[in-house]
């Protein structure tokens, strides 16, 4: 009997992504129609919410990182710029990408930023619009 047989009773890593895959896309919440929020929850661009709970949000709220509510009042423009652009000049631990630049990455497909400038504006504007 192989060591690793207790193991087949649990269900395969693939049945786990699905299923949270699931739980965060019935997430919901009261969504403002600015465009930084519109980036901070795509998927394909910010994503903020896979980390961070947003005001507003329902459902399942990840807690990997902290709530964005009340960021504007916690912190300058200045510093929710930096966290946005590259948090590890904030904190060298942090588990946050980069969104701003792409140097001291590894393995990166290409050295463009994540967001642009403008999209890092409009994020910025929407977390300090969060008193």
């Amino acid at each position: 009997m192989s060591p690793f047989s207790a193991l087949s009773a649990f269900p395969s890593p693939v049945f786990w992504w699905g299923a949270l895959t699931v739980m965060m896309s019935s997430c919901t919440w009261a969504a403002p129609t600015d465009e930084g929020w519109r980036i901070m929850t795509d998927k394909s661009l910010g994503n903020c919410w896979a980390c961070h709970g947003l005001p507003g949000q329902q459902g399942l709220i990840s807690n990997l990182g902290p709530p964005l509510a009340g960021a504007g009042a916690r912190l300058s423009l200045q510093q929710l710029t930096q966290w946005v652009v590259d948090a590890r000049q904030m904190n060298a631990q942090t588990l946050m990408p980069p969104f701003g630049v792409s140097t001291g990455l590894q393995r990166v497909s290409t050295q463009q930023s994540l967001l642009t400038p403008d999209q890092i504006q409009q994020v910025v504007n929407t977390l300090a619009s969060w008193r």
